[in-house]
């Protein structure tokens, strides 16, 4: 069966060249010194780990906790940000696939390392933990563990994201 799509492709095209166009313009118009207006909320300088980490941390009810699984895994808080990826699972692929597209930091639901806790003194000769921590060190990503608070999330950022796939 031939599927009819709902704009025909030159209208896709013409959709996303006036789209380009008017992002590319945005762009332009918000560059320093070329605007004519001012921006009454600058961009900050840099944003690092922590400044992320707090800003998401504004929207979950109670934070921070006393006592979390969610903790920066590896990386360093004070780290300017460059790009962001977000993850169920670290997996050696992840960070690939994170250092290929220029981002210095993931958001993962689950552990790094294996555990919970992310206990890993076992795990300091096992060669599967080191590759992974030479390629985080070697690319420089922070890795945060972003668990118990998005289960606080109202709504549960896990559930929602569920019930909408």
């Amino acid at each position: 069966m031939k599927h009819k799509h709902p704009i025909p492709f030159s209208g896709r095209r013409k959709f996303l060249t006036s789209v380009t166009k008017l992002l590319g313009t945005s762009l332009v118009l918000s560059a320093p010194g070329l605007s004519l207006a001012k921006n009454p909320h600058p961009a900050p300088d840099t944003f690092t780990v922590k400044r992320v980490i707090d800003t998401i941390l504004k929207e979950i009810p109670n934070a921070p906790f006393a006592s979390t699984v969610d903790q920066l895994r590896s990386g360093s808080l004070d780290q300017e940000v460059k790009g962001i990826v977000t993850t169920m699972f670290p997996t050696v692929e992840v960070i690939k696939k994170t250092a290929q597209a220029g981002a210095n930091f993931i958001i993962a639901h689950e552990t790094p390392f294996y555990n919970n806790q992310d206990e890993t003194d076992w795990l300091q000769q096992d060669d599967a933990y080191r590759y992974k921590i030479d390629l985080l060190k070697k690319h420089q990503i922070a890795v945060w563990r972003f668990h118990d608070y998005w289960h606080a999330h109202k709504p549960d950022g896990i559930i929602m994201g569920n019930l909408k796939n």
